[in-house]
């Protein structure tokens, strides 16, 4: 992580963003759950959050609107973690019935996930994936790096992934920022979080953008 350049410490908590202002930035910031272990991976199932730490999935009891959550998490299964060379970093996504959680697996460093089904971006994008790319540092050449774009149809990918958010990577080949999560916001625009830059990216069409383009 130190030669990715995203080497701080854990703040071993969920921090909750809420609202929009006029630049597009949320104005309250709160702390949500706290007393993690590097957590990652979230996935809302009903009114069940399930939490990805480094080393267990753990659930939470979830209300619309609730602002924290201090009741302690059950944990649901441990996960691989320790002294042996395993990613902290875990991602869990629920089937589209809520039945199952099934790790995105490692050494992919496709970290973030998310199916569009707003309608702020252009129709094309309706029904398919975007895939937050965290990229693998110690591979020549540098791959990832960037959001892609994966078009479905009839429920299956209908093309292969397409180039959307990138130039996280300098000619020299440094890293200025890491995609990892991305989601959908209530708008219909891309929120992207970046482990280099520490933050976390708005993408949406500018105003002279039409749907039909």
């Amino acid at each position: 992580m130190k030669k990715a350049g995203a080497a701080g410490a854990s703040a071993n908590r969920i921090t909750l963003l809420r609202g929009l202002d006029a630049s597009g930035a949320a104005p309250t910031r709160s702390v949500f759950i706290q007393g993690l272990n590097s957590p990652f991976g979230m996935a809302l199932v009903g009114d069940k959050l399930y939490v990805a730490d480094t080393d267990a999935i753990l659930r939470f009891p979830y209300q619309p609107g609730a602002i924290s959550i201090h009741t302690p998490g059950v944990k649901v299964m441990d996960l691989p973690a320790g002294s042996i060379n395993h990613h902290w970093t875990k991602n869990v996504v629920a089937s589209p019935d809520g039945k199952y959680l099934y790790a995105l697996g490692a050494h992919t460093a496709s970290l973030g996930l998310a199916f569009y089904d707003a309608g702020l971006f252009p129709p094309s994008y309706r029904g398919g994936v975007f895939i937050g790319q965290h990229g693998s540092w110690n591979r020549k050449p540098h791959s990832g790096y960037k959001v892609v774009f994966v078009p479905f149809a009839g429920g299956k990918p209908s093309g292969p992934p397409q180039d959307f958010l990138f130039g996280y990577l300098d000619n020299s080949g440094k890293a200025h920022g890491r995609p990892v999560g991305v989601a959908v916001d209530k708008q219909g625009a891309l929120l992207v979080a970046d482990d280099v830059g520490n933050i976390i990216w708005r993408v949406a069409p500018s105003a002279t953008t039409t749907a039909g383009k």
